[in-house]
C-alpha cells in the first residue's frame, strides 16, 4: 500500500466528513498537526451537558459498562464508576478517559478533544449547558444557538470564545432576559432570534434592528403595543420585527380602527426575495417614516407577522 504523502492529505482533509477526521486523527495524531493549518468547515456543533453532536453525530460521556453502580446521583455529580467517550452512532469506543472528580472536568474534556486541534469554520455552535466552556484557541462562528444563557457574564464569557473574525455573528439564539439584552455582543449581531415567548409586552419589544421572535400568543393589541413603542424609540430605516405565531389569521384582524388613534391601511409593497407584490398594512410614522405589516404564511395554523420600517411613501395604498 502507498502511503499518503502532505500534500495529499492537504488537498483531501478539508472535503472529508468531520468525524472521519476526528477518527482519523485519533488513529495519526501527527495528522492534527496538519489540521491546525486547513481551514475546515462543521455545520453543526452541539455542546450538550454530557455529550457533543457534531454534524448529527452525537459522542456522549458513559460510565464504564462494568460498573456496578453506573447511574448519575444528579446532572451536577460525577458518574459513578470509569468513564470513556463513545461514538453514538455505531457504539465504538473512541477513547476510555480516566475517572475525574466531577461531572463537569469530564464534560470539559470530552469538548476539548474534539475541538483543541484544527482550523475550524463552524456555521452553527449550540451551547445547551448554563455556562460557557472555554477552549484552547478562539473559534470561527457565524451562528449561535444559547437558550439557557441568562446572564450578563456568560454573554461576556460567550464573546471571548468567538473569533474576531467572526463579529458581527450572523444571528444568535437565546432565551429573553432583560439584563442581557442590551449587551454589545447581542445588540451587535446582524439577526437577533427570541425563544419560547408566549406573551409579548412593551417590556419584551427588543431594541434591536433585525429580531425574530418564536412562539409569540399574536393579538390585536399587542400589534399597536408595538407600533406605540416604535414610535416613542424613533426607530430607523430597516428595523425589522419578526413574530411566529401560532392561530391562523389574515391581515384584515389587523386593520386598527380611526377610535385606536392608530390608522392602519390597506397597501400594496414589494416582496423582497421574490419581487412581486404583497399585500400588507401601512402605519404612518413621524420622521416621514412608515410601519409595514405583512405576513408569511408557514401552514394554515402558523404565520410570521413582519413589521419593517421604510422611508415614507415605499408602499401603494389601494
Amino acid at each position: 500500500m502507498v502511503s499518503m504523502t502532505y500534500l495529499s492529505l492537504k488537498i483531501i482533509l478539508p472535503y472529508m466528513d468531520p468525524n472521519t477526521r476526528f477518527n482519523l486523527c485519533h488513529k495519526c495524531p501527527a495528522i492534527s498537526q496538519i489540521l491546525k493549518h486547513l481551514p475546515v468547515t462543521i455545520d453543526h456543533i452541539q455542546l450538550g451537558i454530557t455529550n457533543i453532536v457534531i454534524n448529527g453525530t452525537t459522542y456522549t460521556l458513559h460510565s464504564h459498562a462494568n460498573s456496578a453502580h453506573a447511574v448519575p446521583k444528579d446532572n451536577n455529580h460525577q458518574l459513578v464508576g470509569k468513564h470513556f467517550i463513545r461514538l453514538s452512532r455505531d457504539g465504538e469506543v473512541v477513547e476510555r478517559v480516566f475517572p475525574t472528580k466531577n461531572l463537569a472536568t469530564a464534560t470539559q474534556y470530552m469538548y476539548r478533544k474534539f475541538l483543541k486541534d484544527g482550523n475550524f469554520v463552524i456555521d452553527t455552535l449550540s451551547i445547551l449547558g448554563y455556562g460557557v466552556p472555554s477552549f484552547p484557541t478562539r473559534l470561527r462562528v457565524n451562528n449561535l444557538k444559547c437558550p439557557r444563557l441568562r446572564t450578563y457574564d456568560s454573554i461576556d464569557q460567550l464573546e471571548q470564545i468567538i473569533s474576531d473574525d467572526s463579529f458581527p455573528v450572523e444571528s444568535i439564539e437565546i432565551t429573553i432576559d432583560e439584563s442581557i439584552i442590551h449587551h454589545p455582543f447581542i445588540q451587535n449581531a446582524q439577526k437577533l432570534i427570541i425563544m419560547e415567548q408566549t406573551e409579548f409586552n412593551r417590556q419584551l419589544v427588543p431594541i434591536h434592528r433585525n429580531a425574530y421572535l418564536k412562539n409569540v400568543a399574536c393579538f390585536r393589541w399587542q400589534m399597536m403595543h408595538l407600533i406605540i413603542f416604535w414610535k416613542e424609540g424613533n426607530c430607523a430605516v430597516g428595523t425589522h420585527l419578526a413574530m411566529e405565531t401560532t392561530g391562523g389569521f389574515g391581515l384584515e384582524s389587523m386593520r386598527f380602527p380611526v377610535e385606536d388613534e392608530l390608522v392602519g391601511r390597506k397597501a400594496i409593497i414589494k416582496n423582497k426575495m421574490s419581487n412581486q407584490d404583497m399585500e400588507c398594512i401601512n402605519v404612518p410614522m413621524e420622521n416621514n417614516l412608515e410601519i409595514n405589516i405583512y405576513i408569511e404564511q408557514l401552514n394554515p395554523e402558523r404565520n410570521i407577522v413582519h413589521f419593517e420600517v421604510y422611508p415614507h411613501g415605499y408602499a401603494t395604498i389601494v
